[in-house]
């Protein structure tokens, strides 16, 4: 029998920015999110989302498409209703699974810790990568080890070597290594680092709404590590509620992989690029 620890005391809500219940701000630095309008073909796709219908509970063409845009099978891709749920979800799916701490970056979302803290798992804060290292070798206990590439919300990245160290040492020790990837889209500062052995190794958690400027479209999908057995597949898609994608969730993760918004994406960059070189030019002045 598995048995989960409940907390001592309820855990706090996490405070995520936004409007926070009041009128939406003039300018808002907390989500993230991009600034410039979502792409024509977006819209379209989600004017056109059949909502008089259930989607396929199963997702299998939409998990198809996106497995396909990544190089995956079909059996790795399991949808979500967001990074948020996401986290929930695969934290529940780690502590099940005999994980009894949860190592989070700190500053970072607070969607981890309040995932962790709501089932009373132990909470392990790291500043940066040798911190987490230092700290893993350390405490033998297994573990949910959460990380971000790019970084949220410095956009830094570590170095290949580092990511290397890391994926070493989770899958040495059994640690379930998770990588929120809301930001590569994002990316304005060089490349992926992570290399594809490690990233193999990994929960990887994709979410599209915010590079497209749509946050309030819950929806992304998970990516089930390379050699995880199909027990543990079954085991986080049996944690989802059904239907856990709305019909214009389903519209935006397939509109988002196209050919277009894909090239849209690249030219949102260019331009979220030259806005951040002017604006750090006048903060300086």
């Amino acid at each position: 029998m598995i048995t989960l620890h409940a907390p001592r005391q309820l855990p706090p809500v996490p405070e995520h920015g936004g409007p926070d219940g009041r009128p939406p701000p003039r300018h808002d630095f907390s989500t993230n999110a991009n600034p410039l309008p979502a792409p024509e073909a977006v819209w379209q796709a989600l004017r056109q989302a059949d909502r008089g219908r259930y989607p396929d509970p199963a997702y299998g063409a939409l998990r198809a498409e996106l497995a396909a845009s990544r190089g995956l099978s079909p059996e790795r891709v399991l949808v979500s209703a967001g990074n948020g749920e996401a986290i929930r979800r695969l934290t529940l799916a780690a502590a099940l699974h005999g994980r009894r701490n949860v190592w989070l970056p700190e500053p970072g979302y607070g969607e981890y810790r309040a995932a962790a803290a709501a089932l009373g798992l132990g909470l392990r804060p790291y500043a940066d990568a040798q911190e987490l290292l230092d700290g893993l070798r350390l405490d033998p206990a297994l573990s949910l080890v959460w990380a971000n590439e790019p970084h949220n919300p410095s956009g830094r990245s570590w170095p290949a070597e580092l990511w290397q160290l890391l994926g070493a040492q989770c899958a040495g020790a059994g640690h379930w290594l998770a990588l929120d990837r809301a930001y590569e889209d994002l990316r304005l500062q060089g490349h992926d680092p992570v290399p594809p052995t490690v990233a193999a190794l990994a929960w990887q958690l994709w979410t599209p709404n915010k590079a497209l400027g749509l946050p309030g479209v819950r929806a992304g999908w998970i990516e089930a590590p390379a050699e995880a057995a199909p027990r543990l597949h079954a085991a986080v898609l049996g944690l989802a509620p059904s239907w856990v994608l709305s019909a214009e969730g389903v519209a935006l993760l397939r509109a988002s992989r196209t050919a277009e918004v894909r090239e849209w994406l690249v030219g949102a960059q260019e331009t979220l690029r030259a806005d951040t070189a002017r604006q750090r030019l006048l903060l300086s002045g």
